[in-house]
């Protein structure tokens, strides 16, 4: 991890967040409107959205993607994408409504283009319905999804998957928030560096792995981890998982401000 001072967006460094699921996600606690206003007062300068496909039929996928333009302005760009949970695949960028919720089959297949960006979200490494001709659609591997991995390190298990579809498939690392509600706001984050901050160079930029992932200041990168990174993050995600099932077994027993302490500490926010 590389210690570095730079947060906020300067001129030519833009930050901001991916795999964020807006209202129009049935589990979505946040408007468009009230998504940017928090990215902004942390510092950020986009959202790529990606709402669940179940909750988007055709008139509601319109609507997203008119909303993410209309959050979009000379300082801030809001990209629309919808998310396949089946199929563990998220394509942001999406340029016309999809029928998520009629055919999501056919959805995919209709989202996916070549001005998208194409990310396999919390993979877990069981038999997937994903055939190779898709995975060459691919642009990326998220390998921390702070709602299900916690707010502290990225997942060992999902480090290791990306490492074998790169390999194969020369693919990239990501790290995505998966937020859905102020409970997963969270300092993991993404920078590009562009001319001017527009949708097409971000887009650009992340389809061509142009990018730097940070969980608040401290710089990850995947690609060169040292023995005692990876050490920290086998070690991090065998003390959350032994922790989850402690939790898990005794918190009908904790006093409410215990319990919200618990639930912070395995969720990577406590000490």
């Amino acid at each position: 991890m590389k210690e570095t001072r730079k947060l906020k967006s300067s001129k030519g460094r833009y930050t901001g967040l991916v795999h964020v699921h807006s209202r129009y996600s049935h589990d979505g606690k946040l408007s468009t409107e009230e998504l940017k206003r928090m990215a902004v007062a942390d510092g950020h300068s986009f959202i790529l959205i990606s709402d669940h496909c179940e909750d988007l039929d055709l008139r509601r996928c319109g609507e997203l993607i008119g909303e993410c333009e209309k959050q979009s302005d000379a300082g801030f760009v809001m990209v629309a994408g919808i998310e396949f949970h089946n199929q563990g695949i998220a394509v942001f960028g999406l340029e016309r409504a999809a029928p998520g919720q009629e055919d999501p089959t056919r959805a995919l297949e209709e989202s996916l283009t070549g001005r998208t960006f194409n990310v396999l979200v919390h993979p877990r490494g069981r038999k997937s319905e994903i055939v190779d001709a898709m995975m060459r659609r691919m642009h990326a591997v998220e390998i921390w999804n702070v709602k299900a991995d916690g707010g502290r390190f990225p997942s060992a298990r999902r480090i290791r998957l990306w490492r074998g579809w790169r390999e194969k498939y020369g693919l990239k690392a990501i790290f995505g928030t998966d937020f859905h509600g102020m409970k997963e706001r969270t300092g993991v984050h993404v920078e590009v560096e562009l001319d001017v901050l527009s949708r097409e160079g971000l887009m650009e930029a992340l389809r061509a792995g142009e990018y730097r992932m940070y969980n608040r200041e401290k710089e990850w990168d995947p690609e060169n981890m040292s023995p005692k990174e990876m050490w920290a993050v086998k070690g991090y995600g065998l003390f959350r998982g032994v922790a989850i099932g402690a939790y898990r077994r005794a918190k009908v027993l904790m006093p409410a401000g215990l319990r919200r302490r618990g639930k912070k500490m395995v969720d990577g926010e406590g000490p």
